[in-house]
């Protein structure tokens, strides 16, 4: 039997994601000074802004996918990481799709 998917509840309803959007809107108070004028606090404040808003809008399209009752999951592949870098990959996929896929 195949399995059928429905709406589902809402996967970003936890207090720990709304941390994260007061988060976002904390780190947004100071705005984008010009770089001249930019303090190694407002460089941290920033990137953390800028990390947590695209986490966040990819968080959003999940949301979306599972209340429209498809069956997809997140993907998260880290694909390089050093002292002052990291490069990762979060993706939505279809359930039993990617090469990660092990639930």
């Amino acid at each position: 039997m195949v399995p059928t998917y429905g709406s589902t509840e809402n996967p970003l309803n936890a207090p720990e994601l709304s941390a994260l959007r007061a988060l976002r809107r904390a780190l947004s108070r100071g705005g984008l000074p010009p770089v001249s004028r930019r303090r190694p606090r407002d460089e941290a404040r920033i990137a953390a802004f800028f990390t947590v808003q695209q986490l966040l809008h990819i968080l959003e399209a999940f949301r979306m996918a599972c209340a429209r009752g498809e069956a997809v999951r997140l993907v998260v592949s880290e694909t390089g990481m050093s002292p002052t870098r990291v490069l990762m990959t979060i993706a939505i996929v279809a359930k039993g799709q990617g090469e990660h896929d092990r639930a």
